[in-house]
């Protein structure tokens, strides 16, 4: 049975902080262009909320925009320009005071994919459809909303479906609860959605489009196309169904990292073929590297991942690290911090430097200045 818990978030002194690291190893994009296209198009608020810039809607300045390992911001027009090489997404990081528009079984319009030769691999679950090349431009619309400094995110982990049946259990009896709330800023699932048959993603979509408020997803160790040979197209039916795998959004003073970290294929390995160990790929890295720079020194991070990034948090073997690389190390001004573990899963917020975390046994490390806490989906092993 999968748990949900809410997160209630708003400003205050107190930064936290984790160190995770990259495998150094390839990133299983050399069969992609070397010499990428460019993308360019506007950011624009929609005022009217048809999905469609008019000629009375403004760009927006300063909002992010990526290619999922470069972030740009739009000029005073509301403009951008980016790289984009096959296999690719670009994505708008919706910005605080803005909402996002709503697809199909209401899930937030906030990127492109650029696939246009599809997966090119023969996957069991299809993987992404062939996009074409590029169009002249590509838009983001962005609709004005309140802002917020204190508000409340759904959190869910693990539903974990194996068959129509189960997804049918999880609406009657998890879905059902949730539907009528409405003081829910925004859910985040964090990761199995399902239980490695990728084709229930679809019966999963009309069901979860009845969960309150827009709904973002995480790439868990059961959502990977297991037949794929790269770091790519492991998560290329992941893609079709909810967009990219690395990807922020902003929500009053906080900024919420949604990361892949299935590291899998493993080196060497032909294919993922069920094997897979914790760890961010090479792209995730260098998105959050990117990111990092654009965002205020003291912005709260919360990081939003299946894995833990801590070793030992799950099991012993969660996160295997090949090579320490600190993608980000936060100063550290928290007196204290705790965990929160529903049964069976986990939140962490890791302490300053020289504290420990009653029961995890983690230390924290030190350095920069960003804070961060960490929502991981992972079932606990007790």
């Amino acid at each position: 049975m999968p748990r949900s818990f809410s997160v209630k978030l708003k400003p205050n002194p107190f930064l936290f902080i984790v160190l995770f690291t990259l495998l150094a190893v390839a990133s299983g994009r050399s069969a992609v262009n070397a010499s990428p296209a460019s993308l360019s198009g506007v950011v624009f608020a929609d005022q009217n909320t048809n999905g469609k810039r008019d000629p009375s809607e403004p760009g927006l300045e300063g909002v992010l925009v990526s290619n999922g390992t470069r972030v740009v911001a739009t000029d005073a027009a509301g403009r951008y320009t980016l790289p984009v090489a096959e296999r690719y997404a670009v994505f708008v990081v919706k910005p605080p005071g803005y909402a996002l528009p709503r697809g199909a079984h209401n899930l937030p319009l906030f990127y492109r994919l650029h696939w246009p030769a599809g997966s090119g691999e023969n996957l069991r679950y299809a993987g992404v459809p062939a996009t074409g090349e590029l169009p002249a431009a590509h838009d983001f619309a962005l609709i004005p909303a309140a802002p917020r400094e204190a508000f409340s995110v759904l959190v869910i982990a693990d539903p974990q479906v194996h068959n129509p049946t189960q997804i049918d259990y999880y609406e009657r009896r998890f879905v059902e609860e949730l539907s009528a709330r409405n003081d829910f800023a925004f859910g985040v699932v964090l990761g199995d959605i399902v239980r490695n048959d990728l084709s229930l993603f679809d019966p999963c979509l009309p069901v979860n489009a009845r969960l309150p408020g827009p709904i973002f997803h995480a790439v868990g160790n059961h959502d990977i196309d297991y037949d794929a040979t790269s770091l790519t197209t492991a998560v290329a039916t992941f893609n079709r169904h909810f967009g990219p795998a690395n990807y922020a959004i902003m929500e009053g003073s906080v900024v919420f990292l949604i990361l892949n970290n299935v590291f899998t294929p493993l080196p060497g390995a032909a294919k993922a073929d069920g094997e897979y160990i914790g760890g961010l790929t090479p792209e995730a890295g260098t998105f959050v590297a990117s990111l990092l720079p654009h965002l205020p020194e003291d912005r709260l991070i919360v990081l939003c991942q299946h894995i833990p990034f801590v070793p030992g948090f799950a099991s012993p073997t969660a996160h295997r690290a090949g090579r320490s690389s600190p993608i980000a190390r936060p100063a550290l001004r928290a007196p204290r911090s705790g965990t929160r573990r529903p049964h069976p899963h986990a939140v962490a917020c890791f302490p300053r430097p020289g504290k420990r975390l009653a029961g995890n046994g983690a230390a924290a490390p030190v350095g920069g200045r960003h804070g961060l806490r960490q929502l991981v989906g992972r079932r606990s092993r007790r």
